[in-house]
């Protein structure tokens, strides 16, 4: 039984002339009880929205990731290898915690991917498409050395005609 429960209990059997504190204690105990209901909502959302994933892994909470670290939510778009599997339309949870369903031309259910191997679209930026040129012309180990990503962020300035300190 409840705080508020005992009161409510505690309260009945007032007669008159006391019959108004009997109604003044259920107010309190309503108020009491709605004030205890925000603050456990408040509590939710923040474990959801502003907690670290350390926090709301402590708190049973999971979140689903993509390859780049960034959350999942239903109906985003995600890609594997650069092409779309559909948008979102369910995340595991328990034992399948890893796993998104995805919906493909709004109709069918297309396979079920592990969270980690999807990402979300981004637009390539000059970077991107000269990191892919190296990778493709020396090979993907050597494309991010220093002197590789040096190279990439000055053709990148040239290419969108940027001053580049010579």
């Amino acid at each position: 039984m409840s705080i508020t429960d005992e009161l409510r209990d505690w309260a009945h059997g007032f007669t008159e002339p006391y019959k108004r504190n009997e109604q003044q204690l259920l107010a309190i105990a309503d108020r009491i009880d709605a004030k205890h209901e925000e603050a456990i909502a408040s509590m939710m959302n923040d474990a959801l929205y502003h907690a670290n994933d350390k926090d709301m892994a402590d708190l049973g909470w999971y979140r689903a990731l993509d390859a780049d670290n960034q959350p999942i939510h239903a109906d985003d778009e995600m890609f594997l290898k650069g092409d779309s599997v559909g948008r979102v339309t369910a995340i595991g949870v328990g034992q399948r915690s890893e796993w998104v369903w995805t919906l493909r031309d709004g109709r069918n259910v297309s396979m079920v991917y592990h969270a980690c191997t999807l990402r979300h679209h981004k637009q390539p930026t000059v970077e991107d498409v000269l990191q892919k040129l190296l990778e493709q012309a020396v090979g993907y180990s050597d494309a991010h050395t220093t002197v590789a990503l040096d190279a990439i962020a000055e053709y990148a300035q040239r290419l969108q005609l940027r001053e580049v300190d010579e």
